[in-house]
């Protein structure tokens, strides 16, 4: 029996983006079962584009949800967890765009391996106006088997590519979604998933992963420095998830390392960049905080230094 599949798009105000990630769906080589609008009460011309889409694709199912209230990003990618009915489901962000064979390649991944939980893949990275900045990309797929919280760490720091993601919700239905309450929560949810069920990342590029400074949360990662250390502690904490005290050790290492790191880059941009001297300085004491080494490392020598370069 052919498995359903749902791409889902939560979207508010995507009036610049939504048509091109539209697009992206229609010319699947492996077409989707149901098309579910997550609207977050956008006030530009969102809904018109998606109503016009739907008079355009008689043929393919879809459903528009109107929240009665903006509930913020992370509750409405729930909210469209929350919705979906069928076996698989893909949610795309509104300014981002799948490849052409996208769920074709998920789908045949998953008919080999039907006992994992997620499948994502790596990006084509693109500016605001559609053009190329760097391609993702691994030499293998990586497969991760249950409980491997550690190699999954090393060889992503958490951070799988959002609009990649195929979930097998027959499995994800009973593990559970994120509370959406905080920034990250897709990154603290892998360990999760990983720690009852294999997840993979293919090494095709899926999507076109859209960097731009419009994105919903893109503020609160800069400015917020108690949400943003927070986002770093708790990414730290998903350690907790091995099974081993040798490698839950191993696994805070890491992500320490990677927290440093993040909050000395992060700590530059913000002073320079944004002219918040107080918060930056701040992320570079708690970035040695977690990685006192950081302090003798030449990369981060060398960000704080070009700091005060102009």
């Amino acid at each position: 029996m052919k498995k359903t599949v749902t791409i889902a798009i939560p979207v508010f105000n995507g009036e610049k983006y939504l048509e091109e990630a539209l697009h992206s769906i229609i010319i699947q080589d492996y077409k989707p079962d149901k098309v579910i609008f997550c609207d977050n009460q956008s006030n530009d011309n969102t809904i018109n584009i998606i109503k016009q889409f739907q008079k355009q694709n008689s043929n393919l199912k879809t459903e528009l949800f109107i929240n009665e209230e903006n509930i913020g990003p992370y509750n409405n990618f729930r909210r469209c967890y929350e919705l979906c009915d069928t076996d698989f489901l893909l949610i795309l962000s509104c300014d981002d765009r799948l490849k052409q064979a996208t769920i074709d390649l998920q789908m045949k991944f998953y008919a080999e391996h039907p006992d994992f939980a997620l499948v994502g893949g790596n990006a084509s990275y693109i500016d605001e106006n559609g053009k190329s900045i760097v391609d993702a990309k691994t030499k293998h797929d990586l497969l991760f088997e249950k409980g491997q919280i550690l190699e999954l760490m090393e060889s992503t720091s958490l951070w799988i590519i959002p609009s990649s993601i195929m979930y097998n919700m027959n499995i994800i239905r009973e593990v559970g979604w994120w509370d959406g309450k905080f920034v990250g929560q897709d990154e603290r949810y892998y360990p999760k998933v990983l720690s009852m069920h294999p997840v993979a990342v293919l090494k095709e590029r899926l999507v076109d992963f859209r960097l731009h400074t419009e994105s919903d949360g893109w503020k609160d990662n800069v400015f917020s420095f108690k949400s943003k250390i927070s986002y770093f502690k708790l990414n730290i904490a998903s350690a907790n998830y091995e099974t081993s005290e040798e490698r839950q050790k191993k696994a805070k290492k890491y992500m320490k390392k990677w927290a440093s790191d993040k909050s000395i880059e992060l700590g530059s941009i913000v002073w320079k960049k944004y002219k918040r001297p107080w918060t930056g300085f701040k992320y570079w004491l708690f970035g040695i905080k977690q990685n006192p080494t950081t302090v003798f490392q030449k990369k981060s020598i060398k960000t704080i230094v070009k700091t005060f370069i102009n």
